[in-house]
């Protein structure tokens, strides 16, 4: 059966003047995580979000008319495909069947998925939220990585963060010209202390293949941290080449598609 296309009431004012989080009805856990999730957001998800709020249903899939979320609000097509995919990511939206050209999507309570599946998300450039969080992240597990390095990696590869149990539970800064031969590369992977026994950055290394979608996945690893080392080669790396970085060596680590 197909679903209902619906004409979006899109919200009167400016979506941009209106960007600070929707405040929650009552108290409950749904809805403070789901509050939570809106801080998160940041740029165009936001803005498309605040346009999906009087069109998405929690009980039925509505049909989602890209085309016209863009011509409101001023930006491209494509633009709203991708804030799309972040609230799906975010899982604040679902996305259902396709119906001709168009998606479908409901909006998810916080109860809908287990606030507690693990999951490796991509951080966006206009998230600044979620990038403060990576920053204390990574400053509170000695990661030597702040900052400047996240811009970097924004502007020129991705950052990726694993949540576990709805919390940042790692980082990894990620090297992907798609232009060049050579696969995405990890050239830091930070996991939290207290929760590196529970295997957590195995799982972490297997999202990341995961989210690449069965591309050569390469690691750079400091020739002194072996835990790394060593973890990296049970995952199925192995050993290509060596670099000078700074006052240090560094291990050049590659993992082909399905090993």
């Amino acid at each position: 059966m197909s679903a209902p296309r619906r004409k979006p009431a899109f919200v009167a004012s400016d979506p941009v003047a209106r960007s600070s989080s929707p405040a929650p009805r009552s108290g409950t856990t749904a809805e403070l995580v789901a509050l939570e999730k809106y801080r998160m957001l940041g740029g165009e998800a936001h803005r498309v979000l605040r346009c999906l709020e009087p069109i998405l249903a929690t009980d039925r899939f509505e049909i989602v008319d890209t085309g016209e979320i863009a011509r409101f609000l001023g930006i491209r097509s494509q633009a709203v495909s991708r804030a799309l995919k972040t609230l799906v990511d975010q899982s604040i939206i679902e996305r259902g069947e396709r119906i001709g050209r168009s998606h479908t999507f409901r909006r998810l309570d916080g109860t809908s998925r287990p606030a507690g599946e693990d999951r490796v998300v991509r951080l966006e450039a206009g998230a600044r939220e979620t990038g403060r969080l990576i920053e204390h992240f990574l400053g509170r597990n000695g990661s030597g990585f702040g900052r400047c390095a996240l811009r970097q990696h924004l502007k020129y590869g991705m950052v990726l963060y694993y949540l576990h149990n709805g919390a940042i539970a790692g980082v990894a800064l990620i090297e992907y010209d798609l232009a060049g031969d050579r696969g995405p590369t990890v050239v830091h992977l930070t996991v939290d202390r207290g929760l590196r026994a529970l295997g957590l950055g195995r799982k972490f290394l297997i999202q990341i293949e995961r989210h690449f979608e069965g591309r050569r996945l390469f690691a750079h690893a400091p020739a002194g941290e072996k835990d790394l080392i060593i973890a990296l080669l049970r995952h199925g790396f192995d050993i290509v080449g060596q670099e000078p970085a700074d006052d240090h060596l560094v291990l050049i680590l590659k993992k082909g598609p399905g090993v």
